[in-house]
């Protein structure tokens, strides 16, 4: 298009030329010329940038081989940052099954704060450029959700970039792809450079939150575990009405597993069901295959390890604390620190093998609920008999779990908050936690 325009342009510049050369047109004259020759490229460029041909040559983005999508008023992506109400909407040709999603940030919501983008025809896989991420972020838009028509939703929080240095052509690849009938998927979050390599992206704080059909009805024992080097890692998730949420901090592969673990020990304990619950996903174990012995205290390294587990949290720096380095616990109580969800006891020591007061676990808990930004209000004022005993610093954190049923106290209206929390009591109130955090 702005070939023919300029030749056309050209065209006319040499036609001037020739009536000045020629002609030897007066001053009056020529300014006469001059006049109409402007009105005529006026009503040229008007003409060829409103015409079909030059509207199909605007409404073209190139993707690579993969796929290139033709942008229409109903079904577009579009080149530039913009508040339409409706979600990008991302067509596909026969075959492809990638979508390049250029920069937009169109609203899906009053606030604007999420970007929705749906990719059609059965696509499993979706790439945005840096461009796009970086819009995203200067619009304040919290996350983008990418909704394929009929396999998965995936919810993205645009923070998670801000640490994260992307290159003008990188690209970031998000994708689900299912396997073994049905039982088995891969989650892919990842960095693709312009030579094609690509790096996994690992998420600090917040969560990949991918949602996802369950292929036939499943039964009530049946959990989602990823699959690791060959063994089974507990992920956060939840099975709601024939849908899986599955929360990740990273790409890998899970599995849809029936899963029922109990211990011959737990038979008539008032905990049994979040133990078993808790043991079928792989959060907490027994002290043996058959044991779990509910009633004794528990260590503050096996708590740690406990929470971590449940949250899907990984070790990203350097471990702090010189008393667990080389110990089964130490990446767990690493990434719970990390997390900001524990602490030591000082800078460079946790006493892993000290028992957990209760106190210490409220504050675990209601960390967690901070850890996920759950929607909850602060505790109310508390009645227990032996309040005066409770650390100030636990107090806020002990109100909110009272108010919210996770710790209620002891039978006889006491907290006892400097006794030590059993195994037992650990999973009820972890358990209870999980699910009012929203991911279990």
């Amino acid at each position: 298009m702005l070939s023919s325009l300029l030749e056309k342009y050209l065209f006319f510049l040499e036609l001037i030329a020739n009536i000045f050369t020629y002609n030897k047109i007066r001053r009056r004259e020529m300014d006469f010329y001059k006049k109409w020759l402007n009105i005529a490229i006026i009503f040229i460029l008007s003409f060829s940038l409103l015409s079909p041909a030059a509207l199909a040559d605007t409404q073209q983005v190139e993707t690579s081989d993969l796929a290139t999508s033709d942008l229409e008023s109903s079904s577009t992506i579009n080149n530039q940052v913009n508040d339409e109400e409706a979600p990008v909407r991302v067509p596909f040709y026969e075959g492809e099954n990638v979508a390049h999603v250029m920069a937009n940030t169109n609203k899906d919501n009053k606030d604007g704060s999420v970007a929705e983008i749906t990719i059609e025809n059965g696509s499993n896989k979706a790439m945005i450029t840096s461009e796009t991420i970086q819009k995203y972020l200067e619009k304040n838009i919290k996350n983008f959700v990418i909704q394929s028509e009929k396999n998965f939703k995936i919810e993205v929080p645009t923070s998670i970039f801000k640490g994260i240095n992307l290159a003008e052509k990188d690209q970031v690849i998000v994708s689900v792809t299912k396997g073994d009938k049905n039982k088995q998927f891969t989650v892919t979050f990842e960095i693709e450079d312009t030579n094609g390599k690509s790096k996994s992206i690992s998420i600090d704080k917040e969560y990949l939150k991918v949602t996802l059909p369950a292929a036939n009805k499943l039964k009530a024992n049946t959990v989602v575990l990823q699959l690791d080097g060959g063994e089974y890692k507990p992920v956060p998730h939840k099975i709601v009405n024939g849908e899986i949420v599955l929360f990740t901090k990273t790409s890998g592969t899970f599995v849809l597993k029936e899963s029922t673990v109990t211990y011959k020990d737990i038979e008539d304990l008032v905990y049994k069901e979040e133990i078993e619950f808790l043991a079928s996903r792989h959060v907490i174990q027994g002290t043996t295959s058959e044991a779990f012995e509910a009633n004794i205290s528990i260590t503050r390294a096996q708590f740690a390890a406990f929470v971590s587990r449940a949250l899907g949290l990984q070790a990203i720096g350097e471990n702090p604390f010189d008393d667990t380095k080389g110990k089964w616990y130490a990446t767990e109580i690493q990434a719970l620190y990390e997390a900001g969800i524990t602490k030591g006891s000082t800078a460079s020591t946790f006493n892993p093998e000290k028992p957990i007061t209760r106190q210490q676990a409220a504050a675990m808990m209601a960390r967690i609920l901070e850890y996920v930004n759950a929607d909850v209000k602060a505790g109310e004022e508390i009645n227990f008999k032996d309040a005066n005993n409770i650390s100030s610093e636990y107090l806020p954190y002990i109100k909110l779990l009272n108010s919210l049923d996770i710790m209620t106290g002891m039978q006889d209206g006491s907290f006892d908050p400097t006794t030590s929390i059993t195994r037992g009591q650990t999973a009820k109130i972890l358990k209870r936690t999980l699910i009012i955090a929203g991911i279990m």
